[in-house]
């Protein structure tokens, strides 16, 4: 029972490091938004056609 409790442990330890990797890494992503807001928008909106048009095709495909 006692290695079940270290492997929990560890695993807790893991998640809270991927947690804390996933803030600083929004931290990050909201610094270079605010840094350059009209490029970012315009990211976004090309990934969202991309996304659009890979999906209208595949939807077409499938009929």
């Amino acid at each position: 029972m006692v290695k079940k409790d270290g492997n929990l442990d560890a695993l807790r330890e893991k998640v809270d490091e991927a947690k804390q990797k996933l803030i600083d890494l929004e931290h990050r992503f909201e610094g270079k938004v605010k840094e350059h807001p009209v490029q970012s928008v315009a990211v976004a909106f090309g990934v969202g056609m991309l996304s659009g048009a890979l999906l209208a095709a595949l939807m077409k495909r499938c009929k």
